[in-house]
Parts: structure tokens; sequence; C-alpha cells
């Protein structure tokens, strides 16, 4: 009777074990995402502004790209912090976006 109560706890601890490393062991992988990963940033471009609003910058270089500006979207004109108010068509354009296309920071110089 003891010898069977002690197998069936060793079976129960490693049963449970194993359970609980399957999922670290997928997760150390790699296999299992986040349900609240950061967005990945995209590569900035480097273009000029055909169309500017409070709410989406639009800069072209072979296509136009649009971009959402947000609250959190940080704007450098000429080196100084500014506003989408600040950008007007035909300055050159550097957006840093992430991958559903919301600008993360805009950095544009010169003027039309």
């Amino acid at each position: 009777m003891k010898n069977k109560t002690l197998c069936q706890l060793a079976s129960l601890c490693l049963i449970l074990g194993i359970t609980l490393a399957v999922p670290v062991a997928a997760s150390a992988k790699g296999k299992t995402k986040l349900p609240h990963a950061p967005k990945k940033e995209v590569p900035v471009i480097h273009e000029k502004v055909t169309a500017i609003s409070d709410t989406s910058i639009t800069v072209t270089a072979k296509e136009a790209h649009t971009y959402s500006i947000g609250q959190f979207t940080e704007i450098l004109v000429n080196g100084q912090r500014g506003t989408a108010k600040d950008i007007k068509v035909g300055m050159l354009a550097t957006v840093g976006h992430d991958s559903s296309n919301k600008a993360t920071n805009i950095n544009v110089h010169g003027g039309s």
C-alpha cells in the first residue's frame, strides 16, 4: 500500500513537472507571443512632404506614404520642437513609424 501511494505521488509529480515545463520551453523558443507585445518600429523614410494636416502627413519619393499623427508623435522642425502646423508642403521629412503606419517621430527641414 505504501509503495502504491509513493508510486502515484511520483507519477503525479512527473506529470505536473512536464505540464509546467512545456509552456516555458515553448516560450523560450519564441513560439508563444505575448498578448500585449509592443509594435515593432519600421525603419525611417526620407521623403518630400506632399500633404500635411493636424492628424496625418503624406510624404512622397517614388510612392506616396501617409502616416497618422497622434498626441505622442514627436515632431522636430529644423531641429526645434514643433507641431504639425509648423510643417509645410515641400519640406524634406524623415518619418519614423510603427507597423500600423502611426508616425512615432517626424523630423522635417527646409522650406517650400
